[in-house]
């Protein structure tokens, strides 16, 4: 089970890594160039849309982590396991305490102030750092089993 969950947590972790680097990097960059007259219907649009592509894999990645905790096979996958969750765990509240309610707000300003898009890239660079260095652990994790 562990073997398992590891690999299933890796790839999504994977996805979401890939994902959220995209995003870093192009889409809220973007915000800048929206058509002010469209903001509300882009945002809308994007948070829609956003939520049905990272939900699954944002659900299989906490599922997997747990079982990773929970099926752990040593002390050592065990604490990697941990540190693991606690980089997803890191996500989870950076999404749910700074970046949904930046969204909110870009949306009551119709996505018109170019300081709150700066401060979404710079809050969602931490996510993406969280979830580039959790796929790594968890390659590390793969090569100690196999090793």
């Amino acid at each position: 089970m562990f073997e398992i969950s590891l690999i299933v947590s890796l790839a999504a972790s994977a996805f979401m890594a890939g994902l959220t680097t995209f995003v870093q990097r192009i889409h809220y960059p973007g915000f800048h160039f929206t058509d002010k007259q469209q903001g509300r219907s882009f945002h809308d649009f994007h948070t829609r849309n956003t939520g049905l592509v990272v939900g699954a894999p944002m659900l299989i990645e906490l599922a997997g982590c747990i079982l990773m905790i929970s099926h752990a096979p040593d002390t050592t996958m065990l604490w990697l396991s941990l540190s693991s969750g606690v980089l997803l765990a890191g996500i989870w509240m950076d999404t749910a305490l700074r970046v949904i309610p930046l969204h909110n707000k870009l949306k009551e300003v119709e996505l018109r102030d170019p300081g709150l898009i700066d401060k979404l890239v710079r809050t969602n660079f931490y996510r993406t750092i969280f979830w580039n260095t959790r796929v790594l652990l968890l390659i590390i994790m793969v090569i100690f089993l196999l090793y």
